[in-house]
């Protein structure tokens, strides 16, 4: 069998006078759909090739889906950079996607 029976850009895509197989061909394109749990946090930063491209001034989002109480409460916990390996801890609380 060959690899390319695999991949959908390999099946039929090299016929001339035929109808579009592509995905977005049929309708309009989309991004696939993330769905999370509520009360998850996804943390989202800037791509990094290596861990020393990593700077502790960047910033960094939050990604929050809310539970079915439309709220979260949440302990935020990070490395402080001038004091070493010790913890910060910040209490988050969010309701109606406003954080408090």
């Amino acid at each position: 069998m060959g690899v390319g029976a695999l991949f959908p850009f390999c099946r039929g895509h090299s016929e001339t006078d035929t109808i579009d197989h592509e995905p977005w061909s049929f309708r309009e394109e989309d991004l696939p759909s993330l769905y999370l749990k509520g009360g998850s946090i996804i943390p989202l930063a800037p791509p990094y090739q290596h861990v020393d491209e990593a700077n502790p001034t960047d910033d960094i989002s939050l990604l929050v889906a809310l539970d079915e109480h439309v709220e979260l409460q949440v302990m935020l916990t990070a490395e402080s950079a001038n004091k070493g390996s010790e913890l910060s801890r910040t209490p988050v609380e969010i309701k109606m996607g406003i954080g408090l």
